[in-house]
């Protein structure tokens, strides 16, 4: 099975060292909006703050599968 790197960007780049070894493409867009879920919860407020952040999913050859960018807008008396 082919192993998928899963890079998160959100003013800083935090790679996926490790990556996980998926059937396919689709299996590892499935498993990125699952992550994507997974930092909305577990970080909420926190990943909210920022104006947007990205994961990029990567094939072991180097090819960019999959992004996600997401896009944060908020009013700012929401905010307190």
């Amino acid at each position: 099975m082919p192993r998928y790197f899963f890079d998160v960007h959100h003013g800083v780049d935090l790679p996926d060292p490790d990556g996980k070894e998926l059937d396919d493409d689709e299996a590892a867009r499935i498993k990125a909006i699952d992550i994507a879920g997974h930092v909305l919860n577990d970080y909420g407020r926190e990943a909210l703050m920022k104006e947007s952040w990205l994961l990029k999913v990567f094939h072991e050859d180097g090819r960019l599968v999959f992004q996600m960018d997401v896009a944060v807008t908020i009013g700012s008396d929401q905010l307190q």
